[in-house]
């Protein structure tokens, strides 16, 4: 029995699975990931955790299935798209690992939107430079105190596999799916890193790895690792994807008008399309991706905390961050409470909304003294959705239809949080048999990649059918489309607010 080790290296948690040539999961493994807040608007992780993480899940999937190690063929895993880290010539990270949720180069990103020639609105279908985005953030960290001691900037999945495969600084690599969130830099149509854009950018090409396709086999898994993992030294190491792109490859939500929510750490919506529209290219906010498949391509758009807001009210509001089972029980109490939250508002913005609205954060609106941790919780599901509401009406304005929106990641589980979805898109709400689509597309990349599976996309429709389908109540539907306005109408104020 050949099987094959897969790894998500996610914000919140690093999360690894076994599985067999049939799709079979044998078993998974989730370590959360310490993310440390140094100032108000910075994030930061240690990049080894990711790669520690992965040595215990991997220990852990192998001991809990009882398979030997030696069965394993491959090795691949998805990680972070907006997120990079500076190392040294040996793969030795020389800076911290800066995601998305950081906001410290916004100053140099505006300056960047001044100077730049905007050559990636045409070469990546993506409006503007915001400050989380690895472009900016690699040179910020070029900028930085630690910048001469950088050989190559990488994203955190890169990073695991090369270490897993020994490689140093010059066989650096990304795969053409991670490399669609860096929004700029690069020419979608040639899937290469664009000269006139870099030297917009001022990032010279040496720091930069080398592009490949997703399967590529990067390397062997050098012994060191194969030593300590009980794994067979040389099995082949797969260039792997983005996040992003696995969890829409997973879910099969490859054809024009699916809708994907991915629920995790950041709220991410996409939606698949034939090729770039103007308007939504356009909309800052908005960024235009390749999929890990050659005809596939898709926007997107993210609340960059939205899942994290439902951490930090565990963690930080109610001090129950060993609580395992806190969300699901939050979520039994808030579906007790009234649709609309009983006029509550819940901005999720505590990492920052990005350049449309500068200076935002988190916010509450319309608290009683009867406004107890259930209700709140509910809000906080709302006002992620009333998010999507946002993004799926300007979409619909641009003609492109949202037809079905397959959910995905640990958010999906939800009962309540996919009706509540489902009521505030009016469409129905489509649950897979494995949310973690994501990580099984991973394991079929690995069996790809070495040659074991003729077919990617038809091979994952096999493995993952939808469950079951949540469809939308007219009545609340209305309701949240009058909340929706109204809630725009306060943020407008907001804004004015928050740009004091």
């Amino acid at each position: 029995m050949k099987t094959y080790l897969a790894f998500d290296a996610g914000t919140m948690g690093t999360k690894t699975a076994l599985y067999d040539l049939s799709g079979r999961l044998l078993a998974e493994s989730y370590w959360e990931n310490p993310i440390a807040f140094p100032r108000p608007g910075w994030a930061q992780l240690d990049v080894m955790t990711f790669l520690e993480n992965f040595r215990h899940g991997a220990a852990e999937c192998l001991a809990a299935s009882g398979v030997n190690g030696q069965t394993v063929a491959a090795v691949t895993g998805s990680g972070i798209i907006c997120g990079v880290v500076g190392v040294d010539g040996a793969f030795n990270p020389v800076t911290p690992f800066i995601p998305y949720l950081d906001n410290r180069a916004a100053p140099l990103a505006a300056q960047m939107r001044q100077t730049c020639p905007p050559y990636w609105q045409e070469e990546c279908g993506c409006a503007q430079l915001d400050e989380f985005l690895p472009p900016v953030v690699a040179r910020w960290l070029l900028n930085s105190p630690d910048g001469d001691k950088i050989h190559k900037i990488v994203n955190n999945g890169p990073f695991v596999l090369s270490r897993l495969a020994g490689l140093s600084a010059r066989d650096a690599f990304i795969d053409w799916a991670t490399l669609s969130g860096w929004m700029a830099g690069y020419d979608v149509r040639t899937r290469d890193w664009s000269a006139r854009q870099l030297e917009g950018l001022n990032l010279p090409r040496r720091y930069l790895p080398q592009i490949v396709e997703p399967w590529k086999v990067v390397g062997g898994l050098c012994e060191a690792e194969a030593s300590a993992l009980g794994l067979k030294p040389g099995i082949p190491v797969v260039a792997g994807a983005g996040d992003v792109m696995q969890a829409i490859l997973g879910a099969g939500a490859v054809s024009p008008g699916d809708g994907v929510d991915i629920a995790g750490t950041a709220s991410i919506f996409a939606l698949s399309v034939q090729e770039p529209l103007g308007p939504v290219s356009a909309r800052p906010g908005f960024y235009y991706a390749m999929g890990t498949e050659r005809d596939s391509s898709f926007y997107w758009t993210m609340i960059r905390a939205g899942g994290l807001s439902l951490r930090w009210f565990r963690d930080q509001i109610c001090c129950k961050s060993q609580d395992r089972a806190f969300y699901s029980r939050m979520d039994d109490a808030a579906a007790q409470t009234p649709e609309g939250s009983d006029g509550v508002l819940f901005y999720p913005y505590i990492q920052g909304a990005g350049p449309d609205l500068p200076g935002a954060s988190g916010v509450f609106l319309g608290l009683h003294g009867s406004s107890g941790r259930p209700l709140l919780w509910r809000s906080i599901l709302e006002g992620i959705a009333f998010e999507y509401r946002k993004v799926v009406d300007f979409y619909r304005s641009c003609g492109l239809p949202v037809l079905r929106v397959v959910g995905t990641e640990g958010g999906s589980r939800s009962d309540l949080w996919s009706q509540i979805k489902s009521d505030m898109l009016a469409c129905p709400y489509v649950r897979l048999s494995r949310p973690s689509g994501g990580l099984m597309a991973n394991a079929a990349l690995a069996a790809f990649g070495c040659g074991d599976l003729s077919s990617l996309r038809g091979t994952l429709s096999g493995w993952n059918a939808p469950r079951d389908a949540v469809t939308p109540r007219e009545d609340v539907s209305n309701l949240y489309s009058r909340r929706s306005a109204e809630r725009r109408k306060i943020l407008a104020h907001l804004s004015h607010i928050w740009a004091l």
